[in-house]
């Protein structure tokens, strides 16, 4: 019996030491690195992912893109899209990226096949940003 105790109890001292051991890697590299509240209590710096939040920077993006004379006819140079996205819609790195996997998860955007680091406006893409334009009222 008492070897069966230990068992038991072996996971919840593994998982004491993984704590200790997390708790010391906020003060290494950074709370936010690691997800950490300012408090190091474990909880989320950050709320957590929320895919409408990505949809609309999505439609957003479509929308600025289009309105900076994107089409469905010529790809984009990635460094152009995350000019006018940071310009516009002030989307940092993380943000941006998210946006556009959403997007391209919809078909909205797609990889060029002619060129590396481009991207192309699908003409489901260009019909989702006009159709939000026309809801808004824009």
């Amino acid at each position: 019996m008492a070897g069966t105790n230990k068992r038991r109890s072996a996971p919840k001292d593994e998982a004491r030491r993984i704590a200790a051991n997390v708790a010391k890697l906020p003060g290494l590299l950074g709370r936010e690195d690691y997800g950490l509240s300012a408090t190091g209590a474990g909880a989320p710096a950050h709320p957590a992912y929320n895919p409408w939040v990505d949809r609309l920077n999505a439609i957003r993006l479509l929308q600025v893109l289009i309105a900076a004379g994107a089409s469905s006819r010529a790809p984009m140079n990635g460094d152009w899209v995350h000019e006018i996205a940071l310009r516009d819609l002030s989307l940092q790195v993380t943000k941006l990226a998210s946006a556009i996997a959403y997007a391209e998860g919809e078909g909205w955007f797609a990889d060029s096949p002619r060129r590396k680091d481009w991207i192309c406006l699908t003409r489901t893409g260009e019909v989702v940003a006009k159709t939000a334009m026309i809801a808004r009222g824009g």
